[in-house]
């Protein structure tokens, strides 16, 4: 952490004070994105030593969608949807689908799987 709070600091006359507030608050995000995927990861190996890893990342996926479709509704981005509804052509639509694929197969699933493997090994 001390690391990550040498890296971030910057001049006093780099910014005024409210950038700088802001730029406190996104490191203090990071640091605690930081230690939530630390959590993640520990709790993976623990569950990844008792549970099938088929059946660990189908949960894991399952539970992700669960969340992103609840944080969606939750938030009701009424602007997203108009944003998207009034641009969506063949373009942005392949665009979005690729970005979809890619983080839903590759990123939510594939690299999970491989990560589970490779700590029961």
């Amino acid at each position: 952490l001390v690391g990550v709070f040498l890296f971030t600091q910057e001049g006093p006359t780099a910014m005024s004070s409210s950038s700088s507030s802001a730029v406190a608050l996104g490191d203090a995000f990071c640091v605690l994105a930081a230690c939530f995927y630390a959590a993640y990861d520990l709790r993976l190996y623990k569950w990844g030593k008792l549970v099938a890893p088929r059946e660990l990342i189908i949960n894991k996926i399952a539970t992700q969608a669960f969340f992103s479709v609840a944080l969606l509704v939750a938030v009701q981005s009424n602007e997203a949807a108009s944003f998207l509804s009034n641009n969506l052509n063949v373009e942005t639509g392949l665009g979005l689908g690729v970005l979809v694929v890619w983080s839903g197969l590759a990123v939510n699933m594939l690299a999970p799987f491989l990560q589970v493997g490779g700590q029961q090994a």
